[in-house]
């Protein structure tokens, strides 16, 4: 895919996940539970809904990971989509809670 591609692709995910609740978005570096690799990485933001476990509590979408030379035109793209987005220097990374989940095996 060419740079364009994907972030278009991104960009269509970002509407995407604004109808489904996702209320900001920002260009951070790649940080997750299971990976921390620096890269410019666009994320949504919003919360859980009522029918998640993690119901009430932030939540946080993946919605791509570019090089760092095309931040700027990911960011045209998405303010001409109607789209907000910051570009921060650290990640906004929180790892949930789950001290409300019973102990034990799973199910």
């Amino acid at each position: 895919m060419t740079t364009t591609e994907v972030i278009n692709d991104a960009v269509a995910e970002a509407v995407g996940a604004k109808e489904r609740g996702i209320k900001r978005f920002a260009v951070e570096p790649g940080h997750g539970m299971t990976y921390h690799n620096g890269e410019p990485t666009l994320y949504g933001y919003g919360v859980y809904g009522r029918s998640s476990v993690l119901a009430g509590q932030s939540r946080r979408v993946n919605l791509g990971q570019f090089d760092r030379d095309s931040v700027p035109a990911l960011c045209a793209a998405m303010r001409g989509a109607g789209l907000r987005v910051t570009v921060e220097q650290g990640s906004g990374y929180t790892a949930p809670n789950l001290n409300h989940l019973p102990d034990g095996p799973d199910l």
